[in-house]
């Protein structure tokens, strides 16, 4: 479980009761301004070996596009990620189109060039 946490200054409203994640509402997430401002599809949601989340949305890796916002607004935008509330620290869910099954795998890194 994530001790990162944020403050985020809203009310959550969840169509999808209970609250799936052992990690608190306000854990920090790192997403893109794709997912949260222009509502693309989740394609990755990784729990990295630090208990850290990342959802993301495959096109892009480029940091002016990243956001940090708490797990909460994660899920409301997009409750698909509660499905994964019970990743292993060090797996990643990923799908490679909306329509594809999700596959669960551990987390591999590739090396900074």
């Amino acid at each position: 479980m994530s001790n990162k946490t944020i403050e985020c200054g809203r009310e959550h409203v969840f169509d999808e009761p209970p609250w799936p994640f052992d990690d608190p509402i306000n854990t920090g997430v790192v997403t893109t301004k794709n997912i949260m401002v222009h509502d693309f599809p989740v394609m990755e949601v990784l729990f990295d070996e630090e208990g850290d989340w990342q959802v993301l949305c495959g096109e892009t890796q480029d940091p002016k596009d990243g956001v940090l916002v708490c797990l909460g607004c994660a899920y409301e935008k997009n409750p698909v990620i509660g499905q994964f509330a019970n990743l292993e620290p060090g797996y990643e869910a990923y799908r490679e189109t909306v329509d594809s099954d999700w596959v669960i795998d551990k987390i591999v890194w590739s090396d900074p060039e």
